[in-house]
């Protein structure tokens, strides 16, 4: 029999706080991988209570508290910083934990700080681990926009012809 896929599933956004687009996604992954065999699957999403783990089966949850935010503290800028670095230590620590195959990260182009975004791609590089990034947002913003051309190589203009465009889910795979 094959061995699991070893999948870490990242998400900025938690359904236990909230239900919208990823949101839901990840829900749906918490219904369906704790019996999906084929998988072992870890899904890191943001807590502001304590951080901890929870089993399932075949599905780990692991509740961050480096992936919640309070935006509006005058200290944003050192908060960012510090949960940055603990965040590249802990997603670290599941890579080699875990033995993740895959590291699949949930709308990371506008849910996280930057830092956040550079460091996943540090320490997944690093341990030559691939990553998924998987856009789930409408593009509101020519910046925005712009933003996810550039993730694809295309450039605004060829977007902008692209009727289908904001209403699709885009898969990135970064190696």
């Amino acid at each position: 029999m094959k061995q699991p896929l070893n999948l870490l599933v990242i998400s900025p956004n938690s359904p236990f706080e909230s239900i919208c687009g990823v949101e839901r996604h990840i829900r749906n992954l918490l219904k369906h991988c704790p019996s999906e065999d084929r998988l072992r699957t870890t899904i890191m999403v943001p807590t502001y209570g304590h951080g901890r783990s929870e089993r399932r089966g075949n599905l780990t949850i692991v509740f961050s508290k480096n992936l919640a935010f309070s935006r509006r503290s005058a200290k944003a800028q050192k908060e960012i910083t510090a949960k940055a670095a603990r965040f590249s230590q802990e997603v670290s620590r599941l890579i080699d934990e875990r033995t993740v195959d895959v590291v699949c990260a949930e709308n990371f182009h506008l849910g996280l700080p930057a830092a956040h975004n550079l460091l996943l791609n540090m320490v997944a590089g690093i341990r030559s681990v691939p990553i998924v990034l998987r856009l789930h947002s409408f593009a509101a913003t020519d910046l925005q926009t712009d933003r996810r051309a550039r993730l694809c190589g295309l450039n605004l203009h060829a977007i902008h012809n692209m009727a289908v465009w904001t209403k699709c889910h885009l898969y990135f795979a970064v190696s």
